[in-house]
């Protein structure tokens, strides 16, 4: 179901602010990330990212590990799990192989996701969505 947005007042982290740390197109990093800041990846990094805010994975990005974040937008490739407090948004250059676990779910036309999704509740809790066995 598609609803349109409300304009709230600038509570998400990637309105409060800019990107804080950014690893340019021609790096490559091997070893886990961890901010409580904007995060972009141009290049690539081999380990895992966790932050508070926003983490963008641009068009020429890649990332091999699992993402922690309170919003995440994927232009590149990922392949990892994902957990996002908010939207993770793949865009319709972006591929993600791996498991997420988010409060919403953006994918564009031309994008390519592989694994399996779950929908958080507002208080982070998984809604029920099993099958029922007599």
């Amino acid at each position: 179901m598609l609803t349109k947005q409300k304009n709230t007042t600038s509570q998400q982290p990637s309105q409060r602010g800019s990107i804080e740390t950014l690893i340019g197109s021609s790096a490559i990093i091997t070893g886990n990330i961890t901010s409580s800041g904007m995060i972009r990846i141009d290049g690539v990094l081999d380990g895992d990212l966790a932050s508070d805010a926003e983490v963008i994975i641009g068009d020429g990005g890649k990332v091999t590990g699992d993402i922690t974040a309170f919003k995440v937008s994927i232009g590149g490739n990922v392949r990892g799990n994902i957990k996002c407090k908010d939207v993770l948004e793949i865009m319709s250059t972006g591929h993600l192989i791996g498991d997420i676990e988010v409060m919403h779910f953006s994918v564009e036309n031309g994008a390519m996701f592989n694994g399996n999704c779950n929908i958080l509740s507002g208080d982070n809790s998984q809604v029920a969505a099993s099958e029922e066995t007599d």
